[in-house]
């Protein structure tokens, strides 16, 4: 299967590119070592970004005169995975559905797209990202192994794949502009979740 690249744009039909590891290469799919650096990458921001918002909450608390209860952090493990995975729905969402890229991305200068070559949906974004809580270990190697486009659960579920900017053919500009719009919505909604996390710990 050939794949006329200067058929493929944001208005194309949709229906998948991609059906062999040939076209996917001829797409500029990324590779999973590109994609794990990014996703690395990701992580160590967002710890920063919440040790940061952390910090400086208890410090305004602090500075308040209120006395932070000694119980404030003996929350149960389960909640603790559930603000944790609320911090990935807010960091990685916002970002991939305005420009679909993270800050690790554009580092690695990657971007996630739909299968027919359009942009990632607010929809999309959210499908993949929600399967983050499973989407690991032995689950994305078999994924990974299985699939010629490179795609975890998530990505297949949402119909979305990850590109090289460096390889790709997509007729689409990458304006710096959205990608900071993005990544500013999700600084912006991982700090009201950081925010909203220890204000009701203290006040429980």
């Amino acid at each position: 299967m050939k794949i006329n690249m200067k058929s493929i744009s944001w208005s194309a039909p949709r229906r998948s590119l991609i059906q062999s590891s040939h076209d996917a290469a001829r797409l500029g799919v990324a590779g999973i070592s590109l994609r794990g650096l990014a996703k690395l990458i990701d992580i160590a921001i967002l710890y920063l970004i919440l040790f940061a918002f952390v910090f400086l909450t208890v410090a305004a608390i602090i500075l308040s005169g209120f006395k932070i209860p000694e119980h404030a952090l003996s929350a149960p493990s389960w909640q603790w995975s559930v603000i944790w995975f609320l911090l990935l729905l807010a960091y990685f969402i916002p970002s991939e559905a305005i420009s679909g890229c993270t800050i690790g991305k554009m580092i690695c200068r990657l971007r996630v797209v739909k299968t027919d070559g359009k942009s990632c949906t607010f929809f999309s974004a959210l499908l993949r990202n929600l399967l983050l809580c499973i989407d690991g270990g032995l689950i994305i190697i078999i994924c990974f192994m299985n699939s010629p486009m490179n795609q975890r659960l998530g990505d297949m579920v949402a119909h979305t794949i990850v590109v090289s900017r460096n390889k790709t053919k997509l007729d689409h500009p990458w304006p710096f502009s959205r990608s900071l719009l993005g990544i500013l919505s999700s600084c912006l909604f991982t700090a009201i979740i950081v925010m909203a996390t220890i204000t009701s710990l203290i006040l429980r």
